[in-house]
């Protein structure tokens, strides 16, 4: 209710709050904060969404070496809204509980961390990954170069980055990643089919992600030339592995325990269902 002190109103008076200005002088007049009592269907978008952005930085963070600031704009946004579509479609509305099978991210693949210069325009052979028992196998096939990859004018050569992030969902817990440099000599016009293996838990996310980082050298000195439009980078496999996720011991050198490989997403909230 407003109250008048014989020069100036104040309090709430209708759907507007008035206030005295700074010093006295004159009134500051402002719309009634509106109470917006949210339903349960909106409480548990709302839930989904926050979970769909918490494991959408821990992505970035992970594959991050591939493209460090060289992202377009809205990619952030873009991953966010990828992963609450998935997340979405898992969430089971009735028992508010998460299930996943083994390609439930499958949609991610292909996911270009630049569409300026996304990699599907400049590596012309397709990745693939396999799960064998708990070794997950990234397979690059053979190219040509310059017939399968594109190389800008004014770089020597170029190497290749393969990075992958595991994240135990129920368990809200990632792996610290890992990094794998491919460099490719300046002037080979062949490359092999190339095969890397990384050792992954039972029960987890898995998300390979691969990059291009061109370079110049120069009086021997290698310059490196990626920048914002030219940051070949995408997510190139993921899986669900099978069964339950234990996290495993920490390992102990010299008589010391290494900090912990895999470490908490609290803000990660994925009621368990089941993962197939």
């Amino acid at each position: 209710m407003g109250k008048f002190d014989g020069k100036q109103i104040t309090g709430v008076l209708g759907n507007h709050v008035i206030k005295k200005a700074a010093g006295g002088k004159g009134s500051i007049i402002q719309m009634k904060p509106v109470v917006v009592k949210q339903t349960a269907e909106t409480k548990k978008a709302a839930s989904v969404m926050g979970n769909a952005s918490t494991l959408s930085a821990a992505i970035r963070r992970n594959l991050g070496r591939l493209f460090v600031k060289n992202y377009q704009g809205t990619m952030i946004n873009q991953l966010n809204k990828a992963n609450q579509t998935i997340l979405g479609h898992c969430f089971n509305k009735d028992t508010e509980t998460y299930s996943f099978q083994q390609d439930s991210f499958h949609n991610l693949e292909g996911f270009e961390f630049n569409t300026k210069s996304p990699l599907a325009a400049y590596l012309w052979v397709q990745p693939t990954i396999a799960l064998q028992g708990s070794t997950l196998t990234l397979t690059i096939p053979a190219f040509e170069i310059p017939a399968q990859i594109k190389i800008p004018k004014e770089a020597t050569g170029f190497a290749m980055g393969v990075q992958i992030g595991q994240y135990a969902l129920h368990e809200s817990k990632k792996w610290r990643d890992n990094y794998f440099n491919l460099e490719i000599a300046d002037g080979q016009t062949h490359v092999p089919e190339q095969q890397i293996s990384f050792e992954v838990q039972n029960g987890c996310l898995c998300v390979v992600g691969l990059g291009i980082q061109y370079h110049k050298v120069s009086n021997q000195y290698k310059t490196p030339l990626n920048h914002k439009d030219l940051n070949p980078a995408a997510i190139v496999g993921t899986i669900v592995t099978p069964g339950d996720f234990v996290e495993p011991a920490p390992l102990v050198v010299g008589g010391r325990h290494r900090a912990p490989e895999w470490t908490l997403m609290d803000k990660l909230k994925l009621k368990k269902g089941h993962i197939d």
